[in-house]
């Protein structure tokens, strides 16, 4: 045989050369091995982190509302439009029309209605809110009976960088969806709410306040008609798992290896998975035309306790085999400007309504005439994008609106 010497060194000087290439890799990145998949992370179901029953619905007195009925839907390619157009398209509306300003999701929704429900006639417009004479005019050529507006600005941090597309997109958007809805005679119009309108801290619930308000002043001035038209305004918090939430950054972030980022270690959330918030909605209005709810009240989605973010961090760390530090970090970041610690959510001013997961509340209703002469200023000041003006105004017109900004201490309290 001949003499295998040689290959022999020279394997064990390869296996000699590749060794400390592969410890380095091992030292920088221990968890590389157990770094789960995106695919893995898209199996995790983030309704089981509540452990919670779903509440039961009246599903009959939904079906009956919607079937055979002209429903028109803005923001429909957002999360919660979407939704909402995907559960009313099972109760087999008559029609269907899907506004939005963004073509591509407003074209994925059609496309995923006329898949699921081909006989459902189902109309894909485009328009933003914030031009009056576009929205009255695809309201007045579709006719609807029923219209949920779910067009809005939503992300704070964001808004606070960008007050002036808030308060046009939220206080002038809904004032021209309203009034449209007025005008041509709908039956009804939901407006999506937050709970950031609550005792607002910064720019997005101060104007989603003022949109609640117009349509409170709306539905007052409306009741007093045989036929007029009723305002329906639906507060409710975090959505678990909506795009652009904390649920899909963790989720990523966790597919990455990390590290995830908090912004404060007692920052606590109200959540509802989307299914359940979507029902809500459609019982909301269901009530309020069979029970006759008296005008001007505000609907508030009851989410029971809220839940510590650090806490669906750890959950989601579990869930995907890891460990907290030694596989992957969690890192504190610090509040943003107008980002609150803890939702205020005084229960005491709200009262029960026949669905135990609703409950109604009166905030304070303002003069309609006075609502429109502020809204024109509110408009001509967003458009000269004067933001420290802005943000004047906003107080005067909703004075528990106090703005705050994101604190500078970032907590240094053990993760485990």
């Amino acid at each position: 045989l001949p003499d295998s010497t040689p290959f022999i060194n020279w394997f064990v000087a390869i296996i000699l050369l590749m060794t400390p290439r592969l410890l380095y890799r091992l030292y920088q990145n221990p968890a590389e091995q157990k770094v789960p998949t995106l695919a893995q992370m898209k199996d995790i179901n983030l309704v089981d982190f509540l452990e919670r029953s779903p509440p039961a619905f009246n599903e009959a007195s939904i079906r009956a509302l919607v079937k055979g009925k002209r429903i028109l839907i803005t923001g429909a390619g957002g999360t919660i439009g979407a939704a909402l157009a995907k559960k009313i398209s099972a109760f087999s509306p008559g029609y269907l029309c899907l506004v939005d300003y963004s073509e591509s999701p407003l074209y994925t929704i059609g496309l995923e209605l006329k898949e699921s429900y081909p006989k459902i006639p189902c109309d894909s417009m485009l328009g933003d809110v914030i031009y009056r004479e576009r929205i009255r005019h695809i309201i007045s050529s579709f006719k609807p009976e029923i219209v949920f507006h779910a067009a809005a600005l939503k992300q704070v941090p964001v808004i606070e960088e960008n007050p002036s597309q808030a308060v046009l997109t939220n206080v002038i958007g809904t004032q021209n969806v309203a009034e449209a809805c007025r005008d041509f005679k709908v039956r009804a119009m939901v407006l999506i709410s937050t709970q950031e309108a609550i005792n607002p801290t910064n720019t997005m619930g101060a104007t989603k306040r003022l949109a609640e308000c117009y349509c409170q002043s709306l539905d007052v001035l409306e009741r007093k008609k045989p036929n007029g038209t009723r305002y329906v305004c639906v507060e409710f918090g975090n959505i678990l798992g909506a795009e652009g939430s904390v649920a899909p950054l963790f989720k990523k972030q966790i597919e990455q290896g990390g590290p995830l980022t908090l912004t404060h270690v007692d920052m606590v959330r109200h959540f509802i998975p989307l299914d359940e918030a979507i029902a809500l909605i459609l019982q909301a209005l269901s009530l309020t035309i069979s029970q006759d709810i008296a005008p001007g009240k505000v609907f508030l989605l009851n989410m029971e306790d809220p839940i510590k973010i650090i806490d669906l961090a750890k959950w989601l760390i579990s869930c995907a085999g890891l460990n907290i530090d030694e596989d992957i970090k969690i890192n504190f970041t610090g509040l943003r400007a107008g980002e609150k610690l803890i939702e205020d959510l005084p229960l005491g001013r709200f009262t029960p309504s026949a669905h135990p997961q609703l409950l109604l509340s009166s905030p304070r209703t303002m003069d309609h005439g006075f609502l429109i002469r502020a809204f024109h200023e509110l408009e001509i000041v967003a458009k000269s994008q004067d933001k420290t003006s802005l943000t004047r105004l906003l107080q005067a017109l909703v004075p528990e609106y106090k703005k705050e900004g994101g604190l500078s201490e970032i907590p240094l309290e053990e993760v485990s």
